[in-house]
This record gives C-alpha cells, structure tokens and sequence, in this order.
C-alpha cells in the first residue's frame, strides 16, 4: 500500500527563511542595545552633572569675592548632609588656588580620602570628568572663581560618587545579557513559525498541483489570492498552464481515438490480403520477400494503433473530434504503387 509522503517540518526553504530572519533580529537588537546602552549611560552621566553644576551654583551664591579674597557669606549650603557626612550621594567640596592651595573644603573630606586637585585648565565653564581613588569612580566638576574685575582667583571642585548611577548602567547591561539567550530562542521559535506560516499557501498550490492527472485534468488551484499577489499570480500562471494542457491531452486523446478507429479497418484489411497471397506458391522469390516485408510492417502497425487505442480510453469521455483523417486512401496507394510491376490489383473496402 502507497503511503502519503507528508511534509517535513523544517524544510530548506524554513531554514533559510529562520537563518535570515535571525540574524537581521539579532542585528536590529544588538544596533538598538547599543543605542540604548549609549544613550542611557550619556543621561545618567549628564543627570550627574546637571546636580554637580547645580551644587557649584549654589555654593558660588554662599560666596564673596570681593577685596580679592573668598569669604562664605551663607553657611546654610555648607551645612548641607551631603556636604557634612558621607550619604548614598555624598558632595566633596575644595576650594584651591591654580597654585594647589586650598582655601576651603567640605567636612566630610575628613572621613574620605585625598582628592587631587587639578591646577591645569581653563576653567571658565563647568567642566567635568571622571576619576578614580581606589576603586571609587567619581564624577568631578570644575569651575574658575572670578572676582569683580575678572581675575581668576581660585577653582570651585566638587565630586560625588558615581556608584549608583554606574550599579544602574550595570544591572541594564546584566539584563541585557541574561536575556540575550532567551530572545534568541524566541526569535527562532517565531521565525520557524512565520516561515512555516508563510509557505502554507504554496504547500496548498503543490498539493492541489499533484492531484492533477492525465484522469483529473479538470481540477484547477483555488487558492484565493489578489491577482496582483504573488501568490495569486502564481496560482493563475500554473491554472493558464493547466488549462493548456488539459487542452493538448485532450486534442491528443481525440486524435489517436480516431486514427485507430480509421486505421483499424484498412491496415486488418491489408493484412488478410497479404496473408492470402502468401499461401499461394509463387515463383518470384522478389515477390515473396517484398510481401513477407510488407507483413512485417503491417503487424508493427497494428501494434501501434492498438498502443494508441489504449492511451485514447484514458479520457473517453472527452467529446470526439468531427475530423477524420482517411488513411484507406492512403493505403490503397501504397500497394498500387509497390505491385504495379506485379500487376497485382486490390481493394480495400471504404466505411
């Protein structure tokens, strides 16, 4: 017993539909992790500068600098928390000349290590940069203090820990990591699943094609689809296709239907006569032979039109052809001029 060959799950055609469409995801996530992770650490590094310079706004306003010399006029902003202790986001505050000196610090530098000071620069705008003290990233902020006439007197530095904006950055680019993997697997799971979705309709058009038969020609793709889809245009190339040859088989049929039909009657005809001629004792040997050659022929003629009696019955109930070829003429002359010598007369009798 024959049995349905089904169709494999991941085809050739799936598995190059997944691989690509794996890799542009993957290309799509990695560009906008990139950009993501980017962006992220740019806003929270510009969060932290936008703290510190407001931080060095406000101590600037606590300050005086008149008579060339720096004098605290409000000391509510250096008794700030952040500037007295060491908090979750501690400020550390030196106020030095460009010669290294410094004139004024926080309290809480007390409790932390040593800053250096950083004498080389301009100054004239907020400034910032990252630095590292035993393994403490901070982010500093530098700006030049000016007195009324525009001298630089001295450089404002404040610093503050970067360790909860960096563990933010970190925890992103952990999950980020973690759940790679995990998207992988949901991507091709996805494309396996778009792909297979996607060539349903052409496993449908190749199921309906391979029912189609020299018996079953009638039967045409009825997939719907818009004549300008692809799909849809492949359905109605393969039905054009169909219908021509559904046509051709059966102008074929009807052809060999009634050439062995026609041929029948005058080649059984010409046999019987050759075969009585045989069994008569004849001289001629040339005689002979030409008739046991032409005997030869005409059972290698019957065979065909048999062959093309039996492909005609594939499709009898085609509607049959008016036209019909009359091969007893055709026949009747080509004795009359292989035995004309012979004076040999016969007659085939005409439907």
């Amino acid at each position: 017993m024959k049995t349905k060959k089904s169709t494999p799950f991941f085809t050739e055609t799936v598995k190059r539909f997944t691989i690509w469409n794996v890799l542009v995801f993957l290309l799509i996530i990695i560009l906008l992790n990139i950009f993501l992770v980017t962006t992220i650490k740019y806003t929270l590094q510009q969060s932290i500068d936008i703290r510190l310079k407001h931080e060095m706004e406000n101590v600037i306003a606590s300050l005086d600098f008149s008579d060339s010399t720096i004098t605290i006029i409000d000391y509510s902003e250096f008794n700030e928390p952040d500037l007295l202790e060491i908090t979750e986001t501690p400020y550390f505050l030196q106020i030095y000349t460009f010669d290294g000196e410094v004139l004024i610090t926080s309290k809480n530098l007390k409790y932390y290590k040593y800053i250096p000071v950083e004498t080389e620069g301009d100054f004239s705008s907020f400034t910032f940069k990252d630095i590292e003290i035993d393994n403490d990233q901070l982010r500093v902020g530098y700006f030049s203090l000016m007195n009324d006439s525009g001298e630089r007197m001295a450089v404002l530095q404040l610093a503050t820990f970067e360790a909860r904006f960096t563990a933010i950055f970190n925890n992103l680019v952990t999950f980020n990591l973690y759940s790679f993997p995990v998207l992988i697997i949901i991507i091709i799971f996805a494309s396996i699943f778009l792909a297979r979705k996607s060539i349903a309709p052409i496993n449908k058009i190749i199921a309906t094609a391979k029912r189609i038969s020299a018996g079953n020609l009638n039967t045409r793709i009825e997939y719907k689809a818009k004549t300008d889809d692809e799909l849809g245009r492949l359905r109605d190339t393969l039905n054009h296709l169909f219908d021509r040859i559904e046509l051709n088989i059966n102008q074929l049929s009807q052809f060999t239907d009634h050439a062995s039909h026609q041929m029948m009657t005058p080649l059984t005809a010409v046999k019987t006569e050759l075969e009585y001629i045989l069994k008569k004792d004849r001289s001629e040997n040339e005689y002979k032979e030409a008739l046991i050659k032409l005997l030869i022929q005409t059972d290698q003629m019957i065979k065909i039109v048999r062959t093309l009696l039996m492909i005609s019955k594939q499709d009898n109930h085609n509607e049959q052809s008016q036209s019909v070829f009359n091969f007893s003429n055709l026949i009747q002359k080509i004795i009359d001029t292989e035995f004309a010598k012979d004076n040999i007369q016969s007659s085939i009798e005409k439907e």
